[in-house]
């Protein structure tokens, strides 16, 4: 029926047609067509399935193994470091001692090991660590502590600090990072902190007890200076109040007896009295055990560390030099001419004065090629008054290519201890060195 007015006229409404759907599915999704209501027929594109390409999983695949692949080549070269076979004595021993003294050639790995050791051995967590032996008194660290390493100069705290992040596999910064004057690459999870003798004194001002270290090293102890001194007595002091602190002394030439008396504490006596061995003999057994413990906790560890990763032949002049920097760059040259490549050269002077003049006498034979090959020469000067991404050209790599590309190095005693500098094969020494005097007449400092 259809509606009607109040005067009884019918009234006829438009019709709505009702909106249909896609009639053939199938075909819109497989051949791309379909049909409306009144038959016409309208193309669809095909839609694609976005599908994760096969190539994307291998390239993930060996991202992973470019990034695992210099890992596994530094713990190759970590087992080949001779202190590496001293790793467990190293562990026991600053375990059981409160103060160590190790003593190892250059380029045995003092710096770089030694903190990774004391680190995987848990001296930064409550646990004793699996490398201990069962006769070793439990550690009483307690959590959340760093391992500091002291180094005399900024580039060695520097370059060594990257070197051991690479080792570890973190960025520069996490676990392992570095404190220098107006530069700290740290964060709340470092454990192993590389620093100058200067930063760690002045944190001794203001934390005497250092309650934020498990273990300190000092690294190069036989360059001693007025820091060193004073910062030597400050953890001196520091171990008499705190019996959980470790101290470990590494140098290359050290005179081991005046830093074992220095560091050797006094015992008091016993309630029974000292017997011949230095123990109470009146006391129980347990109480023996404690005194011996604390006797051994009192003494003074000391580690040698011998051999080298390479084997070093040394040559002499005949006569004696008038000119030093001539000496050193004829030496230099005739290198440079006879050898090939790879095998970077590196050469101690004196001084910065010293250093510019080599590098102006190089640089008018650094663009002309030598040899069949056309070897060049790159000069890299080091000295502690450069910029500090000057000194950092030093241990990259050539910014030549690599296979025509020879890299010098000039620098003063700031590149003997605590710096590796890959690709050296070649060393020139000038045999002087400046040596900073006093002079007790008007107690002021000078350097000849």
């Amino acid at each position: 029926m259809l509606p009607v007015e109040d005067s009884g006229a019918a009234v006829h409404y438009p019709q709505v047609k009702k909106k249909t759907k896609k009639t053939d599915e199938a075909a819109t999704h497989g051949n791309g067509t379909g049909a409306t209501a009144d038959g016409r027929v309208v193309h669809y594109p095909r839609v694609k399935k976005m599908m994760k390409r096969p190539r994307e999983e291998g390239n993930m695949k060996t991202g992973q193994q470019q990034q695992a692949q210099p890992r596994r080549q530094h713990q190759e070269a970590r087992k080949s470091l001779p202190i590496w076979r001293q790793r467990s004595k190293i562990v026991d021993t600053v375990r059981q001692h409160a103060s160590t003294i190790l003593v190892g050639e250059t380029g045995s790995g003092k710096s770089t090991q030694v903190p990774q050791f004391l680190l995987d051995a848990g001296f930064c967590t409550p646990s004793t660590g699996s490398t201990s032996s069962r006769s070793s008194p439990p550690s009483s660290i307690p959590a959340r502590k760093m391992i500091a390493c002291t180094q005399p100069r900024r580039v060695a705290a520097v370059t060594v600090a990257g070197r051991v992040a690479e080792e570890v596999g973190c960025a520069l910064g996490q676990a392992v990072g570095y404190a220098v004057r107006f530069d700290d690459k740290t964060s709340g999870r470092t454990t192993i902190k590389y620093m100058t003798d200067g930063v760690l004194l002045r944190e001794a001002m203001t934390d005497p007890l250092l309650t934020r270290y498990a273990v300190v090293v000092l690294d190069e102890a036989h360059e001693r200076s007025l820091q060193t001194d004073i910062l030597f007595g400050l953890i001196r002091r520091a171990q008499r109040q705190r019996p959980d602190l470790r101290v470990v002394v590494m140098s290359a030439t050290l005179e081991v007896e005046s830093f074992q008396k220095f560091f050797e504490q006094k015992r008091k006596e016993g309630r029974g009295g000292i017997g011949e061995n230095g123990i109470s003999a009146t006391v129980g057994k347990e109480e023996r055990e404690e005194e011996a413990s604390a006797a051994t906790l009192a003494s003074v560890g000391v580690i040698r560390v011998e051999g080298r990763q390479y084997g070093v032949g040394v040559y002499y002049c005949h006569e004696a030099q008038e000119d030093s920097i001539d000496a050193a760059c004829l030496t230099v040259l005739q290198i440079h001419d006879s050898e090939a490549l790879p095998g970077d050269i590196l050469v101690f002077l004196a001084g910065q004065e010293d250093i510019e003049a080599l590098a102006e006498l190089l640089n008018e034979h650094a663009d002309t090629p030598t040899g069949e090959a056309g070897l060049r020469l790159e000069i890299c000067p080091l000295f502690a008054a450069l910029p500090p991404e000057q000194q950092l050209k030093a241990f990259r790599p050539p910014q030549g290519p690599r296979d025509t590309t020879r890299k010098v190095i000039l620098a003063t005693n700031i590149a003997e201890t605590s710096v590796t500098i890959n690709g050296i094969r070649h060393v020139v020494d000038a045999g002087w060195v400046k040596v900073s005097c006093s002079l007790l007449r008007f107690w002021f400092p000078c350097l000849p």
